[in-house]
């Protein structure tokens, strides 16, 4: 159950990379087909690359905790400023994530999930455009799980839950494509256009 439940989410994030890169070359195009290994492959990059970051958050977590309580020597101070310093930092690891999934859904390359120069680049161009769409995208992400919560309420809703997610996933996938369609629109010459 285990492996299968990870082959889903590496097709699923594959999916929803892929149907982002078409939609950015072609916004009337339609959703791509199930290709197993292009999708298992694409979301299997997708999913190390966030365990990587996820890897590094844990790692500052630690760290902080253990230079904190060296600090104040007590737990409630330790816990509290470890709050103060990790929550925030936390956040901005999920602007990074949202910046570093539309960077790979440009050219699939791995690499592109750690192109900061490209994430700046991405942000620079137009900031309320990005607002924009982390607004949107944090949304989407919540009406999905508001709505997946009163599903719970009846057997029936259960069975619905994970169209209501896939839906979820199309959409955002939608909002990647448009971000970075609108990035293109407005860049000034060939070499912002090449998003490098």
């Amino acid at each position: 159950f285990a492996i299968l439940s990870t082959i889903c989410a590496f097709m699923t994030g594959g999916y929803l990379v892929k149907t982002a890169n078409e939609r950015m070359k072609n916004s009337d195009s339609m959703l791509p087909d199930w290709k197993f290994g292009e999708m298992l492959w694409i979301g299997f990059k997708s999913c190390i690359a966030v365990f990587i970051y996820i890897i590094a958050y844990i790692a500052f977590v630690l760290c902080a905790v253990l230079a904190f309580h060296a600090l104040f020597k007590t737990t409630l101070a330790t816990t509290i400023a470890s709050l103060v310093v990790c929550i925030p930092v936390l956040i901005f690891l999920g602007l990074v994530l949202n910046l570093a999934s539309v960077s790979f859904a440009v050219d699939f390359k791995f690499a592109s999930f750690f192109n900061f120069s490209r994430m700046k680049q991405f942000v620079n161009k137009n900031i309320p455009t990005f607002l924009i769409y982390i607004a949107l995208m944090v949304g989407v992400s919540f009406l999905a799980q508001m709505a997946s919560g009163v599903l719970t309420i009846t057997i029936i809703g259960i069975v619905a839950i994970p169209f209501i997610n896939f839906y979820q996933l199309l959409v955002s996938s939608d909002f990647i494509a448009q971000f970075i369609s609108c990035l293109l629109y407005t860049s000034p010459s060939p070499r912002d256009r090449s998003l490098s």
